[in-house]
C-alpha cells in the first residue's frame, strides 16, 4: 500500500477523527502525535482568561494571558473583546508593555464562576464543554 492512502491510526481510530483523543500535527514535513485538549466552553476560558489574570496580582502582561488561556491568537482577542465589552477586564499600556487589568466587577465574576464550577463539580459536571448550554444563556 502506498504512503498516505490509508489514515494514521492510534489504537484503531483516525487521528484527527471526532472519536480520537489524539491528532496529527506536522511542522515542515515532519509530524508529532499530541494529545488533544478537551473542547471548552466560552464560561471556562472565562474562567481561564480572568484566572490568570489574578494569579498575577489583577495585573498581567496580555502574552502571559494569552500562553495561560491555550486558545488561538485570533480567537484570544474575540474573548478579550468580549470581556472588555462586559467590564471584567481593563485593557492598559505601560510604555511598550500591553497589560490586562481585573475590574471589582471581574473579580466578582470569577468567583462566581469558581463557586459555580465547584457546585458542577461535585455533580461530575464541571465548567468544561458546551454540554451545558442553559448556562451561556443564564450566566451571559
Amino acid at each position: 500500500m502506498p504512503w498516505g492512502s490509508s489514515p494514521t491510526t492510534w489504537r484503531g481510530t483516525p487521528l484527527g477523527s471526532p472519536g480520537s483523543r489524539f491528532s496529527w500535527r506536522s511542522c515542515s514535513g515532519g509530524g508529532t502525535l499530541s494529545r488533544r485538549r478537551p473542547e471548552r466552553s466560552r464560561l471556562r476560558i472565562y474562567l481561564d482568561v480572568l484566572d490568570a489574570v489574578e494569579r498575577e496580582g489583577g495585573r498581567a502582561r496580555i502574552t502571559k494571558v494569552l500562553s495561560a488561556s491555550g486558545v488561538p491568537y485570533d480567537r484570544f482577542l474575540r474573548f478579550l473583546g468580549e470581556l472588555e465589552s462586559r467590564g471584567l477586564l481593563l485593557d492598559s499600556r505601560d510604555g511598550d508593555a500591553r497589560y490586562l487589568e481585573i475590574t471589582a466587577e471581574g473579580r466578582k465574576f470569577l468567583e462566581e464562576l469558581r463557586r459555580m464550577d465547584r457546585f458542577l463539580r461535585g455533580f461530575g459536571l464541571g465548567i468544561r464543554r458546551p454540554s451545558l448550554p442553559f448556562l451561556s444563556k443564564i450566566y451571559l
